[in-house]
């Protein structure tokens, strides 16, 4: 009997491949995710793997447009991974950001990667952060800004942020790949 299981590398670190926000892959619905400055729903016209993807459409008069997973616990001084697949009716540049906060909800900080999105192909997205001091919770957002009309459909799915695999077992995977 064997058992496989994938696990992701990235740089030095080594992350497990299971998300730690819920409801990456939207499925079944939109739920665990907070949208501002449009609509957020389930959508199967475009997908990356599965079924569905999440759609994110403007309302075409908010300056920046979001989408966010809830909170996560995370620990400072470690590292984080976000890993979304993204894809918009045109081409444009969106932002994806992993937001830091304290455990009574204060703002930290944030990290950005920006994407040049070409029109109507999925794109991966991803970025690795470490979390600042103080830091005990985060969450992924994905952004679309100066003010986009509602044509800038963006299709988002496999919105996953994922964590470092224990210290030990990231020591022994290093060492045996080397």
């Amino acid at each position: 009997t064997s058992i496989s299981y994938h696990v992701g590398f990235s740089g030095t670190n080594v992350f497990d491949p299971v998300a730690v926000n819920v409801n990456p892959f939207f499925e079944t619905d939109v739920s665990d995710w907070t949208v501002s400055g449009g609509t957020f729903v389930r959508s199967t016209t475009k997908f990356h793997e599965g079924v569905a993807s999440g759609l994110l459409t403007p309302d075409g008069v908010t300056a920046t447009v979001n989408v966010h997973t809830t909170h996560v616990p995370v620990q400072s001084g470690r590292p984080y991974k976000v890993s979304v697949w993204l894809n918009c009716d045109v081409s444009r540049t969106v932002n994806v950001q992993l937001l830091w906060f304290e455990g009574d909800m204060s703002f930290i900080s944030v990290n950005t990667v920006g994407q040049a999105l070409t029109a109507n192909t999925w794109t991966l997205v991803e970025g690795e952060f470490v979390a600042p001091a103080l830091s005990e919770l985060a969450w992924m957002q994905v952004e679309m800004f100066s003010t986009p009309p509602i044509s800038h459909l963006l299709y988002i799915d496999e919105a996953k942020i994922l964590k470092p695999l224990d210290s030990k077992l990231t020591a022994n995977f290093r060492s045996a790949w080397r």
